[in-house]
């Protein structure tokens, strides 16, 4: 129940899910976005997607995507 709590709040705090975080992580490793994409069960354009809003998160710049309206 406490780890549940954590990742909310992680979640919360980034505004990122961690299948982006960990999709973003793996492709520094060196994977490429059609092995994420069987990773994870995505296309391979929802793959590229994560790690360029991650990368874009983390750098602190404007992700190429643009987000939908809330």
């Amino acid at each position: 129940m406490h780890m549940a709590v954590e990742r909310k709040n992680t979640i919360r705090e980034s505004g990122t899910h961690p299948r982006k975080l960990n999709a973003y992580d793996k492709f520094m490793a060196g994977y490429d976005t059609l092995q994420i994409a069987g990773i994870y069960h995505i296309s391979e354009a929802t793959a590229l997607r994560w790690i360029s809003q991650e990368r874009s998160r983390r750098r602190a710049a404007l992700s190429p995507y643009v987000e939908a309206a809330a």
